[in-house]
């Protein structure tokens, strides 16, 4: 059920969605998603007016199987492009904003592309509270995968990300901050099947921040996770 909150509804959120894939041709696959969402919307403390919500969301994806079979590595390439709407000058809301909300809201998430971007302002900690990855952003994927061996598979990630509307384009409750490019990032991940049930992982990931992030406040952010899978 929505909360309450100063007598409105918050966050009463409803999403209708589509989503379709079909392969024009051999070894080529072809997806896109569409979401909508209206509801309600509740953001700043004591918020005079209640604010009706009018988001979207859009996923478009290709992936190329066209060199798995011609070459021993079996290589397999892609491209995607995911973006959440966002809510203009979101950083100087207050009470007396109104109008309606256009961020996204992310309500439930099926899938996760990269290891550090996603989780930023969720369980990485950055000094830019604006940057969630759920919301308010362009994302465009490039993915590889290849199979050195039987048992060898290493899958590369390369993406880019940015603001779909400025954060702050006002200094009021927060400084101005116009620029709209968060960053890039490079993730590997070598996966070993040791044997039919033991498996061993690799994954080590760097964010490079864009512009977004002030000189101070941009360092390059690393992640390195190792992992061991047992099925029985």
């Amino acid at each position: 059920m929505p909360s309450v909150l100063n007598g409105h509804q918050s966050n009463d959120v409803h999403t209708f969605g589509l989503r379709g894939s079909f392969d024009p041709i051999e070894d080529w696959t072809i997806a896109l998603e569409g979401a909508y969402q209206l509801g309600e919307y509740i953001g700043a403390a004591q918020q005079i007016e209640e604010r009706s919500r009018s988001a979207w969301a859009v996923d478009a994806m290709v992936e190329c199987r066209y060199f798995q079979d011609n070459f021993a590595w079996r290589p397999v390439v892609g491209a995607e492009y995911i973006l959440y709407s966002g809510e203009e000058n979101l950083g100087n809301t207050t009470a007396t904003t109104n109008g309606t909300y256009n961020g996204w809201d992310p309500v439930y998430r099926g899938k996760f592309d990269t290891a550090i971007r996603e989780f930023q302002n969720v369980f990485y900690r950055t000094a830019m509270g604006s940057s969630p990855s759920t919301t308010n952003q362009h994302q465009i994927l490039l993915t590889g995968k290849v199979e050195p061996t039987d048992s060898l598979t290493l899958k590369g990630t390369f993406g880019n990300f940015w603001l779909a509307e400025e954060w702050a384009s006002t200094t009021t409750v927060v400084n101005q901050n116009e620029e709209q490019y968060l960053g890039s990032e490079a993730d590997i991940t070598l996966t070993w099947d040791y044997t039919e049930d033991v498996q061993f992982g690799l994954l080590t990931a760097w964010f490079f921040p864009g512009d977004h992030f002030a000189n101070s406040q941009d360092d390059v952010a690393t992640d390195v996770v190792g992992s061991v899978s047992l099925n029985f």
